[in-house]
C-alpha cells in the first residue's frame, strides 16, 4: 500500500502514537503531520524512511489541496509553524517501453508516467504527467496504474497490461483500438495459467524480435503473438539471465529494450540493472539507483566553464586540495625542467583569490592533500628515478611551511589523502611495465614533519594504472584508476580504514565507465565526485555518487560534460560545502585552469535557504535569471521582420540565423531544476500554437508551462518570476487566448497582484507553497487581477561583443544604481553580436554560445569582487549551465 505523508521536521513527535493508528485513514490537524492510508506493516523505522523518501500516489486535486494546507495545532500559538514540506518521490518503475518513431522512453509509476528522450539524462518538458487524460480511451482501472507495456517492433502497436486484461493502441491520439480491453487468457497462446491472471513485465528483443513475458521468478518467450509460447517455457529467470542480483531473481518490476544502444534494462524496487550481452551477464557497476540515473535526484556539482588563476597560470601536472575553511592549495610542475610549485588560494564566494606560485622542490607528478587544520601531505616521484617522496607541510596565515622531503617507496604516479585525525592513505602504481596498484597507511606527525607508516612495505590491492585516492573522517576510502593499458576504462575501489588492525579493508574493483585520467574527491557524508577526460578526447566529464560502505560500492549518477581540457584534478571540503577542479588547457600548452562548485541540490535552493530568506523583502534577494529562456530547440523558421532583433534581410535562411539566436541549451524544466527563477519569455503565435521566439521560433509555451506546473507541484518554497514581454504581432484576441493558456496551465500557483511585490517578504510570497509571479508586460491583458502589469526593474544590457567592455558597462550601472525598494537591479551578463552580417559574409564559424563563454567563465570572479554595498537582484545569463549562476546567487544571498 502506498503511503501519503505530509510532514514537517517534527515527525519524530508522533512515532509513539503510530502503534495506535496503523491501518486507519486519519487526519491529524497538529503542527507535525497529516497521515493517510497507513500500511498495516508500517513501523517507526519505515516511517523515518517514508518521510525521507515519500511516494505520493494521489489525484491532482488532493495533491493541490495538500500542498497548500498549512498544518497547524488548533487553539495554540502557531507563529512558528511552517508550511508543510512535501516532496514527490517515486519509489520504483511499474512498467516501461521505448517508442520507435519518436525515440522516447516511457516510465510508468503509480498513476503517473515520465518520458525521456534517448541519450538525455533529463525528463522531457512537463513530465511526470498523470496517466489519466494523456492516454486516450484508457479504462479507469488502467488510469490508476498499469502492470506492463511494450511496443511491437513490426507494426509499432502498443500493448498495455493491467491485471488479467490488456489493450492495444494503433495510434495514441485516436485512442484504444476498438474491442479492447480483452482478457489475456485465450489471446496470448500458450501462456501458463498464472501468467493469464496478470504479468509483471514484457519486452520485445531487438536482436531476435522475440517477445519476453515475465511473471514472478519465471518467464516465457514468443516468436510471434499468433504462434504463442515456444516449447520449453516457462524458464527460471535466475538460470537464464546470468548475474542477476538475488532480489531480481525472484521477479522484476519492469523491463526495457533501448533502441538507441541495443541494451536491456531490468527494474526492481529502487534499482535497475543492464545487459549489453545477456550471455556475459549483468554489466559491470550494476545495479544502480533509478532515482539518480533516470530521474536526476541527487546533490550535484556544476563546475561550468573555467578560468585561469591570476597572477600566474603556468604549469602542468596540476593537483588541487581544499578544506572546510575554503583554503586551497594547488601544486604543479614547471613548463620545463622538473621544478615543482605550489599556489595558495582562498575561496571568495564562487571564485578563488590566488597568490603567486612558489617553487618548493624538484620532482615529477606532484599530488597534494590537505585537512581542515591546514596540514598538508604532498607526494611526488623523483625527476630522475622511480623513487617516491613526500613532504609534510602547514598552510597558515596564507603561507606554506614545508618540512624536508622523505623517500618512502618505489613506483610511479603517487596519490595521497589525509583526514582530520591525521590518518593518511597513499596509493601508487608499480614501476616499469608491471601494472600493480599498491597502498600505504600512515599517520602524520605534524611535529616531526613525518608520516608514521603502519607497516614496513606497501601492500598490493589491485591492478591498474594512474590511481587516485580520497578519504573522509569516517575512514571511508575511495580509489579510482584506469585499466592496465592506461586508458579507455575507469574502475573504482571502496575501502574502510581499520584502525584496530592498522590496514584498509578493500572491496573489489568495480567498473565505472569509459574514460581516461580520472580523479576523485569524497566528503564526510559519503558524497563522491569524480572527473575525467573522455577516451582520446579533450572533453572533461564529472559524475557524482553516494558510497555504500557495507557493499563496498558507489551509486553513481550519469556523467556530464562541463568543459574541455586535459588531466583534471578534483577536491572537495570534508564538510561537503564546496568543490574545486583544476586541469590543463587543451589549447594553450602549459596553462592551468580552475573552477569551483557548491555541493547542493539546486532544484530546491530557495527551500534550503528558507530560514535565511524568509524575512527579507524581494528587493533584498538575488535570484538567477535566464535571458530569452525559451530560445532553445530553435527551429529554422523566422518570425516576421518587425519582431526580429537581427535587423537585416540580406539572408533569410533560418538555419544560419538560428546560430545567433539560440540562448539556452537546457529546456525550461531543466533550467528550473538548475536553479533559475527569473525567466525572460517572448511569445509569438505560429501555426495555431504559442511559441517563444528570438528571431527564430523556439520552445512551445505549452511545453514550458507544463514544465513550470510540474516544478511547482514538486516543490514547496520556490518563487518564480515570469517576465512575458515583446509580444510579436499580438492582437486582443491573441492576448485573451494566450492569457487563458497561462491560467489553464499554472493558474492555481499564480500569486495575484497585492501591493508592491518588491517589499513583500519571501515568507509572504511562498506562504501557501511554491508560487509564480506573472509579469505580463503588455498594454492589454484580459486578467488584470491575476497578472502584474508592471514591475520596476533596471534592465539595460551593454550591447557589446567584447567581454571587458560589457563588464565595465555593467559595473558602472551597478555602482550608479541606488538599490532600494522602488526598483530591482538586473545584471545583464550577456554578450551580443555587433555585426552578424559581417560574420556570415566572411564565413566565420561562430555562435552565440561561443561568445558567451568569456562572460560565463568570469561571472564568479565579477560577483566576488563587486561592490558589497550594491544590491544585485537578478543575475541574467545565456547558457546558464556554463555560468554556475545558481551557485553564485546562493553565495551572494548567504553573504548579504
Amino acid at each position: 500500500m502506498k503511503q501519503l505523508i505530509l510532514f514537517t521536521e517534527n515527525y519524530n513527535l508522533f512515532l509513539d502514537e503510530l502503534e495506535q493508528i496503523k491501518g486507519k485513514v486519519v487526519e491529524q490537524l497538529t503542527d507535525y503531520a497529516v497521515i493517510a492510508d497507513i500500511p498495516e506493516d508500517l513501523t517507526p523505522d519505515s516511517l523515518r524512511f517514508a518521510t525521507e523518501r515519500p511516494d505520493f500516489d494521489i489525484d491532482d486535486q488532493t495533491d493541490s489541496i495538500l500542498r497548500r494546507t498549512l498544518v497547524q495545532k488548533k487553539g495554540n500559538d502557531v507563529s512558528g509553524a511552517k508550511s508543510s514540506h512535501v516532496n514527490t518521490f517515486f519509489i520504483g518503475v511499474n512498467a516501461s517501453f521505448a517508442r520507435a518513431y519518436n525515440k522516447k522512453i516511457y516510465l510508468f509509476f503509480g498513476r503517473h508516467y515520465a518520458r525521456l528522450s534517448e541519450g538525455s539524462p533529463y525528463l522531457d518538458s512537463g513530465y511526470p504527467k498523470p496517466i489519466a487524460g494523456n492516454w486516450k480511451g484508457l479504462p479507469k482501472s488502467f488510469e490508476a496504474g498499469i502492470d506492463a507495456v511494450f511496443q511491437h517492433l513490426s507494426d509499432e502497436k502498443i500493448y498495455i497490461f493491467k491485471g488479467d486484461q490488456y489493450l492495444r493502441y494503433s495510434s495514441i491520439p485516436k485512442g484504444v483500438d476498438p474491442g479492447y480491453p480483452k482478457p489475456i487468457a485465450g489471446n496470448w497462446k500458450g501462456l501458463p495459467k498464472s501468467f493469464e491472471a496478470g504479468i509483471d513485465t514484457v519486452f520485445q528483443r531487438q536482436s531476435d524480435g522475440k517477445i519476453y513475458i515475465f511473471k514472478g521468478d519465471q518467464y516465457v518467450r514468443m516468436n510471434t503473438i499468433e504462434e504463442g509460447v515456444e516449447v520449453g517455457y516457462p524458464k527460471s529467470i535466475a538460470l537464464m539471465w546470468p548475474g542477476l542480483p538475488a532480489d531480481f531473481q525472484s521477479g522484476i518490476d519492469a523491463a526495457l529494450m533501448r533502441k538507441e544502444n541495443g541494451k536491456i534494462y531490468f527494474f526492481k524496487g529502487t534499482q535497475y540493472i543492464r545487459f549489453t550481452d545477456v550471455n556475459k551477464g549483468v554489466d559491470e557497476g550494476y545495479p544502480k539507483p533509478i532515482a539518480i540515473n533516470w530521474f536526476n535526484q541527487l546533490k550535484d556539482v556544476t563546475f561550468g566553464l573555467s578560468k585561469k588563476p591570476e597572477p600566474d597560470s603556468g604549469g602542468t601536472r596540476t593537483s588541487v586540495a581544499i578544506n572546510s575553511k575554503g583554503q586551497v592549495l594547488e601544486v604543479h610542475c614547471s613548463e620545463v625542467a622538473s621544478k615543482m610549485w605550489h599556489r595558495i588560494g582562498q575561496t571568495t564566494q564562487m571564485d578563488v583569490k590566488w597568490e603567486k606560485s612558489v617553487h618548493y622542490d624538484y620532482g615529477a607528478d606532484p599530488f597534494i592533500s590537505m585537512n581542515d587544520q591546514g596540514t598538508l601531505v604532498e607526494v611526488h616521484k623523483s625527476q630522475s628515478s622511480v623513487s617516491l617522496w613526500y613532504h609534510i607541510g602547514k598552510l597558515q596565515n596564507n603561507l606554506v611551511s614545508w618540512g624536508p622531503s622523505h623517500e618512502y617507496d618505489k613506483g610511479e604516479l603517487p596519490s595521497v589523502a589525509i583526514n582530520n585525525e591525521h590518518w593518511c592513505v597513499e596509493v601508487h602504481g608499480s614501476q616499469g611495465s608491471a601494472k600493480g596498484l599498491w597502498y600505504r597507511l600512515g599517520k602524520v606527525d605534524p611535529r616531526s614533519d613525518k608520516i608514521v607508516w603502519q607497516f614496513e612495505n606497501s601492500v598490493r590491492y589491485g591492478s591498474g594504472y594512474r590511481p587516485r585516492v580520497a578519504m573522509n573522517n569516517q575512514g571511508v576510502v575511495v580509489e579510482i584508476h584506469t585499466n592496465e593499458s592506461g586508458n579507455d576504462n575507469l574502475w573504482y575501489t571502496v575501502g574502510q580504514l581499520n584502525t584496530k588492525e592498522k590496514k584498509i579493508d578493500w572491496g573489489k574493483a568495480v567498473w565505472l565507465s569509459k574514460g581516461s585520467t580520472p580523479t576523485v574527491a569524497l566528503d564526510d557524508e559519503g558524497f563522491v565526485i569524480e572527473t575525467h577526460n573522455g577516451v582520446k578526447s579533450v572533453k572533461l566529464w564529472s559524475s557524482v555518487g553516494k558510497v555504500y560502505v557495507e557493499k563496498k560500492q558507489i551509486e553513481w549518477a550519469n556523467a556530464k560534460h562541463f568543459n574541455d581540457g586535459a588531466k583534471p584534478s578534483v577536491a572537495c571540503a570534508l564538510d561537503g560545502s564546496i568543490a574545486i577542479q583544476t586541469h590543463e588547457s587543451d589549447v594553450v600548452e602549459n596553462t592551468i585552469w580552475y573552477s569551483t562548485s557548491l555541493i547542493t541540490e539546486r532544484k530546491k535552493w530557495m527551500e534550503h535557504m528558507y530560514d535565511h530568506l524568509k524575512n527579507k523583502p524581494l528587493w533584498q534577494i538575488t535570484i538567477p535569471g535566464s535571458h530569452d529562456a525559451g530560445a532553445y530547440k530553435m527551429s529554422e523558421t523566422r518570425v516576421p521582420s518587425k519582431c526580429r532583433t537581427l535587423k537585416f534581410d540580406k539572408i533569410n535562411i533560418g538555419k544560419i540565423t538560428r546560430l545567433f539566436s539560440e540562448t539556452q541549451f537546457l529546456t525550461l524544466g531543466q533550467q528550473l531544476n538548475a536553479g533559475a527563477r527569473f525567466f525572460d519569455l517572448r511569445p509569438t503565435k505560429h501555426d495555431g500554437r504559442f511559441y517563444a521566439y528570438h528571431d527564430n521560433i523556439g520552445a512551445s509555451f505549452h511545453d514550458m508551462l507544463d514544465d513550470i506546473q510540474s516544478f511547482l507541484r514538486s516543490t514547496s518554497r520556490e518563487l518564480i518570476i515570469l517576465k512575458i514581454s515583446t509580444f510579436c504581432s499580438f492582437n486582443e484576441e491573441q492576448h485573451r487566448e494566450f492569457s487563458q493558456l497561462i491560467q489553464d496551465k499554472i493558474g492555481p500557483y499564480i500569486r495575484k497582484p497585492q501591493g508592491n511585490p518588491l517589499t513583500s517578504t519571501f515568507d509572504t510570497l511562498v506562504q501557501d507553497g511554491s508560487n509564480v509571479i506573472v509579469w505580463y508586460d503588455a498594454d492589454f491583458t484580459p486578467f488584470p487581477n491575476a497578472f502584474y502589469r508592471g514591475i520596476s526593474i533596471y534592465d539595460k544590457y551593454a550591447n557589446k561583443d567584447d567581454y571587458e567592455e560589457m563588464r565595465k558597462d555593467q559595473l558602472e550601472k551597478l555602482i550608479s544604481n541606488p538599490g532600494n525598494a522602488k526598483q530591482l537591479f538586473l545584471l545583464s551578463w550577456t554578450l551580443t553580436f555587433k555585426d552578424v552580417w559581417s560574420i556570415i559574409n566572411k564565413g566565420i564559424k561562430i555562435t552565440l554560445h561561443d561568445i558567451s563563454k568569456a562572460a560565463n567563465g568570469n561571472l564568479g570572479q565579477f560577483l566576488a569582487t563587486a561592490p558589497k554595498d550594491k544590491q544585485i537582484n537578478i543575475v541574467y545569463v545565456d547558457f546558464l549551465e556554463d555560468a554556475r549562476v545558481t551557485d553564485c546567487v546562493i553565495t551572494l544571498n548567504r553573504n548579504a
